[in-house]
Formats: structure tokens, sequence, C-alpha cells
């Protein structure tokens, strides 16, 4: 494994966070707002709060108002901010300061850092740890450990409580608790990964359908029950959660959410009245090529890994029907994403809605690499320096850029502002010691190559 390439990315993604922290706006505060009434007043309902945020449901059960969130983000957090509650009370009476009526920026920061930031770098050492004994050849591995952390529009929300960092957490640990045969494991945090984002649902129908497919003789009944074992506690959750606060299983919030998005649910007849059957043409166009959200802007490289695993993956005969679902939640998600009217997902460092899918071809690239064309490992790698160059420019700024500005435009218009002293002050502190990491590792490998070479 390429140790010093997997700390010092490691230090350098802990110290991206640390320094450029986000906000996250409404989407996030209406998570936030949850968890505050929880530690305040023992409530999920967030009645006094709903000027504060438009991100909410009103229950047509027993009429008050929730967030329309999903909400394993909340029911994961609800203990860690209820400690971090209780510490910032101490320091605010320790400091006679009031105590904030909403979620404050210590209170936030924490939150996401314990909950995101600290388990991303567990899971990366796991990650990589898999595929040293996959045998992936070092050039690959390094690929998805630069991809996942910086190179994907999921890295982007791991210091924002937006849902799609924590899912994706979810969805890669149950993944590799099911390479590993822990099928409990592996059906609780794909369970919570649902419960925290739901289109996660969607891709973890994909994986199962492939893996049922091509692989059935290897699921035993022991294994089986173990998995659904697994599930039971986010299944039971998912049923008292919706039940209790909007009258059915299947009554999500988002069916029942507040009039700043009557106009999405107006405007189609189709999936919870929000979706459309068939895709904008132009929105899928603006998804891979647009300046505003597009791939082509954002990460490159997924443009070349997606034909480039449909290419290989039959050749994979081990990873072949987790290649194909990869492939496919990523089309799948795409297709939704463009039939969704408020498809650019507000503020947004890039196609929000496709987080899910990213990283995970981020993993199964890794795994295919020996297969790969030097042609198609040169066109990986360029549109991943790409993603990492962008990855910096959204460092300076906020993650909440408008969607009908080019993204490239909105952060490089708040370096060159002279007003916006802050944005270049982030920038210098991101750039110097990156280039201080990659410094010290060329200098580790020149004197580690120079001292072969004198054997």
């Amino acid at each position: 494994m390429p140790a010093r390439a997997l700390l010092f990315s490691v230090i350098l993604f802990v110290w991206i966070n640390f320094v450029s922290t986000q906000d996250g706006g409404m989407n996030a505060h209406s998570r936030f707002l949850t968890l505050h009434a929880i530690s305040q007043q023992g409530s999920f309902a967030i009645d006094p709060y709903v000027n504060e945020t438009l991100d909410w449901s009103r229950s047509s059960k027993d009429g008050h108002v929730y967030s329309n969130k999903a909400p394993g983000g909340v029911l994961l957090a609800a203990l860690p901010y209820l400690l971090i509650d209780r510490a910032a009370r101490i320091t605010d009476q320790m400091r006679a300061s009031p105590n904030p009526g909403t979620p404050d920026y210590f209170r936030k920061t924490a939150t996401s850092f314990f909950l995101q930031v600290l388990p991303c770098v567990l899971l990366v050492y796991a990650l990589m740890h898999f595929l040293l004994a996959a045998q992936v050849p070092v050039a690959g591995q390094v690929f998805f450990l630069l991809a996942f952390l910086f190179g994907n529009t999921a890295a982007l929300f791991l210091n924002s409580y937006f849902g799609h960092g924590l899912a994706v957490l979810l969805l890669m640990a149950g993944l590799l608790f099911h390479f590993r045969k822990s099928h409990f494991r592996s059906a609780l945090f794909l369970g919570f990964a649902v419960l925290t984002d739901y289109p996660a649902a969607f891709v973890i129908i994909l994986f199962l359908g492939c893996l049922v497919w091509t692989k059935r003789d290897q699921w035993s009944a022991r294994s089986m029950g173990w998995f659904l074992l697994g599930g039971l506690l986010p299944g039971a959750l998912w049923v008292w959660y919706h039940t209790h606060f909007f009258g059915s299983p299947f009554a999500l919030p988002i069916s029942q959410e507040g009039p700043a998005f009557e106009v999405a649910q107006a405007s189609h007849s189709g999936l919870f009245r929000i979706f459309a059957f068939f895709p904008d043409p132009l929105v899928l166009l603006r998804l891979l090529f647009g300046t505003e959200r597009g791939l082509l802007w954002t990460q490159p490289w997924v443009l070349v890994a997606v034909p480039a695993l449909l290419v290989v993956w039959k050749k994979t005969s081990i990873y072949a029907p987790y290649i194909l679902a990869s492939v496919l939640s990523f089309l799948g998600l795409l297709y939704l994403n463009a039939c969704f009217p408020l498809w650019q997902g507000g503020g947004s460092p890039g196609p929000r809605y496709l987080s899910l899918s990213l990283p995970l071809l981020a993993f199964f690239l890794s795994l295919s690499w020996n297969y790969f064309s030097t042609p198609t490992k040169y066109l990986l790698w360029l549109g991943l320096g790409v993603a990492l160059v962008f990855r910096v420019l959204v460092a300076t700024g906020s993650i909440l850029a408008p969607p009908d500005e080019g993204l490239w435009h909105y952060y490089w218009s708040g370096i060159v502002d002279l007003r916006r002293g802050s944005e270049r002050l982030k920038l210098v502190a991101v750039l110097v010691p990156a280039l201080l990491l990659l410094a010290f590792y060329a200098y580790a490998k020149f004197i580690e190559s120079k001292s072969k070479s004198s054997a």
C-alpha cells in the first residue's frame, strides 16, 4: 500500500475540511434544527424554527412541522449532537454567553467533523487495505485515494450535513462489509444509508439484483438470515419514523413539503408528483457538460470511467456484477436527476444528486485498473487532475454555488475580487500545505529510489 500517499492525503483531507468549514445553508440547517429540537425540547418537531429554513414538511397526521429530509442523519447524530450541545452550553455559561436559539457554528461544525470527516478517515484506511489485499496496482490505489477524498462531488459535502457525505460513507462501509462476508454489518450500514439518503435504496437494489442474477449460488440460507437480521434495525426505524410522524411507512416527508416546493410538485404527475417519467434531454446534456453542474467541469474522470468500465466489466470475473451495478447506479441516478425539475440541487458545487454513485465508480475503477489501456489511464488521470484543481477552488468559497452561474467562474471570481480577501487566504491555507506534502512525498520517493539503486 502507498503508505506515504495515504498518510499525506489523509492529513491534507482533514486540514482542508478544518480550514474550509461549510455551513450547508438551509438544507443542512433543516437537519440541525431537528437535532436542536431533540436536544433542547425532546421533540422531532421544528415548529418554533419554521422560519429558519424552507426545507420542512407539515405532517398531514398531526399538523406539526418536521424536516423534509430523510431521518437517518438525525437518528445517527442525535446522541453525538446531544453531547456537543451540552459541552457548548458549559462553555457558553463559562463565557457568560447567551444560549443560542438555533444551532450555531460550533455545534454544526463539530457534528459534521465527528460524524463525517473522522469516520471518512477510518473508512479510507479500511478501503485501501482491501485494495492492497486485492493486489490492485499502486497507481490504481492512489487514483482511488485521490478521487475518493478530493475528486468527486460527495467529498465536497463531508464537512457539511447535507446527507450526501454521510450516506456515501454508510454505503461504502456496507459494501466493504459485504466483501468481508460480514452480512449482518453490511445490511446494517446499507439500511442506514437508505435512511440517510432515500436514493440509496435504488443503488442497493441494483447491487442486490446484479448479485442475485450472477452469484445466487453463493448465497446460503445462513448468509441471507444474517443479512435480513442486519437490516432489521434500520427497517424498524424506517417504519416507526414515517408512520409515527407522517402516517404511513410509505409516506415520505417530501410528499408533504412546504410551499417552497409546490412548483416542483405541480410540475409533473409522475413519481411522488415530482419526477417526470422521461428525462429532459437538455438537462441531461447540462448535467454531463454544462458549466453550472456538469461532470465535465467538476469531475471529468467520470465521463471516462463509465465507458471504460462498460468495456472491461466482463473481464473482471470476481467483480463483474459489482462493476455493472455501479455503472447502472450512475446511469439510473443521472436519469432520475434529469427527470427532476429542480435538477440543479439549489446551491451546490456539482451534481449532488449523483453523489452516491461517484465514489463507487472510483472504487471499481481501482479494482479494474489492470484491464485499462494506457491511453485510458492517461485520460482518467487528466480528468482527476481537473477535479483536484476544482477541489482547491471550492475550498476557497462556499459549497452553495448558485445554480445559474458557471462553477469555475463563481469560485475564481471570489478569489480575484479584491473585496473578498478571505477566499485568497483560504487558497493559500490549502495550497501551501498541499505543495509541502507533495514536496515531502517526492523527496521521500527520491531517497527511497536512491537507496535501492545504491544497494
